[in-house]
């Protein structure tokens, strides 16, 4: 009987309560602040750890009604500890009458030194955020996103000048568009002088002409399904070494033409990734030497990687690309997707690419 108790007293330990408080910590920022919330019922132990967790996840498709909502968000903001910082906020929303919340739970986040910040939003409305979230001086990871099952990315009133975050490591932009801008250019990144990764993931700027990114430490640079971009696309990135970029257009040429790279960049580059959507037309060959210009930009790629639509732009000026140098000298792989591509074509392309690097491995994917 003895033995029998002692095992159930072993069953019936809480052994999460006795975990320190920063394991706890960690385990309660996977969670939503709602139920980060109800745990304070648990224990006397639990009944005041929500009011310190340095992650705060807020979710207003948790709540039935956007006043729930923020109540919920004004009653945790008030009641939390204080003195406690905040490493991280991610804050998913939708609908109208937030921006309220979205202040709130920005400001709170900006004067407690926050390090990470998640901003989500399934609308189709515009979006306003605090200029001085713009300026946050601690902020090393930023996330600005949009879902909506439009293809139009969600208009957010972004400001024109250069972003104030001399901390910012990652910054990621997902389906987010300019509303407007006075000004035909624009240099968002000058100051981000810690950037090392930036994502633009449909990232519209129909309203520039030139956009420049900037940013001294910048090692790589991702442009994804971005299908309205200015007419000048400058990088200056001298330490950039991945490069992908994926650009939706109706003219394949029109990928050398937004891809203005200058050439402080080309001697650290080493992973290029290149890849194209509704290459339709190949009737003007300036557009070819453009392209041209801009693979010499990328001379320095070890890693190489097309897309089909390149490869069928490139098979298409078959005698242009026998007569033209290969300015790829230092290719260790190339890979191709041969999809709907003539054999010989991606061979005669992967000539050219291979002409200065004999021995790199080629890959050709073919996918039925």
């Amino acid at each position: 009987m003895d033995r029998r108790n002692k095992y159930m007293d072993l069953f019936h330990v809480d052994r999460l309560s006795k975990l320190p408080d920063d394991i706890i910590y960690q385990i309660l920022s996977f969670l939503d602040i709602k139920y980060v919330v109800q745990t304070s019922t648990l224990s006397k132990r639990w009944m005041h750890i929500w009011k310190s967790v340095t992650h705060l996840n807020f979710d207003s498709y948790k709540f039935h009604t956007m006043p729930q909502f923020i109540r919920f968000v004004n009653n945790v903001l008030s009641k939390r500890n204080s003195n406690s910082q905040v490493s991280a906020v991610e804050l998913r929303f939708g609908g109208p009458a937030i921006e309220y919340a979205i202040e709130s739970i920005v400001n709170y986040a900006y004067l407690h030194s926050v390090q990470k910040l998640s901003l989500i939003w399934f609308t189709y409305e515009e979006q306003n955020f605090p200029l001085y979230l713009f300026t946050c001086h601690t902020l090393k990871h930023l996330i600005l996103a949009v879902y909506n099952r439009s293809m139009y990315a969600g208009i957010c009133h972004l400001p024109e000048s250069p972003w104030d975050f001399p901390a910012l490591e990652t910054l990621n932009l997902k389906n987010v568009q300019f509303h407007d801008c006075e000004d035909k250019s624009a240099n968002l990144f000058s100051k981000c002088v810690n950037l090392k990764e930036l994502t633009l993931h449909g990232f519209k700027m129909a309203p520039l002409e030139t956009f420049t990114i900037c940013a001294p430490q910048l090692s790589s640079l991702t442009i994804r399904n971005a299908y309205c971009f200015p007419k000048v696309l400058n990088v200056v990135a001298p330490q950039l070494k991945d490069l992908m970029a994926s650009i939706q257009c109706s003219l394949p040429f029109q990928l050398g033409d937004y891809l203005q790279l200058s050439t402080v960049m080309s001697d650290s580059l080493e992973k290029v990734s290149l890849s194209k959507v509704y290459a339709r037309y190949y009737n003007h060959e300036k557009h070819f030497s453009r392209v041209f210009d801009l693979f010499k930009k990328l001379h320095s790629a070890k890693f190489l990687t097309l897309d089909m639509n390149i490869i069928q732009m490139l098979s298409s000026c078959e005698d242009q690309l026998r007569l033209e140098p290969s300015p790829f000298n230092n290719l260790t792989c190339l890979r191709i997707d041969a999809t709907n591509v003539n054999p010989m074509e991606a061979i005669e392309v992967k000539d050219y690419f291979l002409r200065n690097s004999s021995n790199s491995t080629f890959i050709m994917d073919s996918h039925p």
